[in-house]
């Protein structure tokens, strides 16, 4: 074990002495989204410090060390590892996410997402658990809610009163989707109809 200790290439070593040596030495800088470009200096030069110059090394104690709420955003990265450079493009990409503002942040985190077969309600629920603990306003996520939803529920949405609570607008939205969508000739002024329809009924409900 003392030998280990003294150990300063961790290249050297197997996964598991890896693993010795790193809880005998000082610990990785804990991340600080607020000032992302000087946490990866400290980071690099723990790196350097231990002598790490492997990319899947660095690239696996990062991943090991980022919140939640940074991991989603690059959940990709972190699920297929990139090749042949993956602590890099990693860091390029960590760095790219948290210069962006918050509403952007959300809006990319939120590009993939898709309604699929859960109701309104369940997705709404869907995307706050992705938002996680990031600083994000309710319009922001209401827009990426329902720019996800299907056209005749936006549709419907859209005549509500842009002050009425996301919890309401995903009640509303799920008794739209249990109607399906309106049939009819005249499309738009059937639509209209249509959702005049279903919120009045909700209202009385």
């Amino acid at each position: 074990m003392s030998d280990l200790k003294e150990t300063h290439n961790l290249e050297d070593l197997s996964l598991v002495e890896i693993d010795t040596v790193m809880t005998t030495k000082s610990r990785l800088p804990e991340f600080d989204r607020s000032y992302p470009e000087f946490w990866f200096a400290q980071l690099e030069h723990y790196f350097t410090r231990h002598n790490i110059k492997s990319e899947g090394i660095r690239y696996r104690n990062l991943c090991s060390i980022l919140p939640p709420s940074v991991a989603k955003e690059v959940r990709y990265l972190i699920l297929n590892p990139p090749s042949p450079q993956p602590y890099t493009i990693l860091r390029r990409e960590i760095m790219n996410r948290l210069s962006l503002s918050d509403s952007q942040r959300i809006q990319r985190l939120f590009q993939d997402e898709t309604l699929g077969d859960r109701s309104s309600s369940q997705f709404l629920r869907h995307l706050q658990v992705l938002v996680g603990d990031n600083t994000v306003g309710e319009a922001v996520l209401k827009q990426g809610w329902i720019q996800a939803l299907l056209c005749y529920v936006q549709h419907c949405l859209d005549a509500k009163n842009p002050e009425t609570s996301l919890s309401h607008l995903a009640r509303i939205a799920d008794r739209i989707m249990e109607r399906g969508p309106p049939t009819g000739s005249n499309t738009i002024n059937h639509a209209s109809l249509f959702c005049i329809s279903i919120i009045f009924r909700i209202i009385l409900y």
